[in-house]
């Protein structure tokens, strides 16, 4: 499985926090674009800091296509939970789409590392 394939504290607290709150979740992988995390993919060694800027736009404009064609014409609140690395050129194509019934936002924007694991347990865990 896809989420198999990636590790580290902050990709397994944002991981567990999607699956559990959110009706669909996607990875955003370089090399395969949208993935479901049950979904199969080949082991992977890119990240965005790999490529250039065509092609990371490229990728960017391809999960915009992705994404509509797996909910065309479809209400879609998008929870990015990457780093501004991944989320800026996605943001861009969104913004060019214009796409009336989608929101679109990045919770954990701008926190530091320990603060972004911090949310996910506050957020998860309100009342502990």
């Amino acid at each position: 499985m896809a989420m198999q394939l990636m590790e580290g504290a902050l990709y397994e607290a944002s991981i567990d926090f999607a699956m559990a709150f959110f009706d669909t979740t996607y990875l955003l992988i370089p090399e395969h674009g949208l993935i479901l995390p049950e979904g199969f993919c080949y082991p992977f060694s890119l990240t965005l800091l790999d490529l250039g800027p065509a092609q990371t736009f490229a990728w960017a404009r391809d999960i915009v296509a992705s994404l509509l064609t797996l909910h065309p014409l479809t209400h879609l609140s998008i929870h990015i939970f990457a780093s501004r690395l991944y989320a800026w050129p996605i943001d861009y194509y969104l913004q060019k789409e214009k796409l009336p019934y989608w929101d679109w936002n990045e919770p954990i924007a701008g926190l530091s590392y320990e603060e972004r694991l911090c949310w996910f347990d506050v957020e998860r865990y309100p009342y502990d």
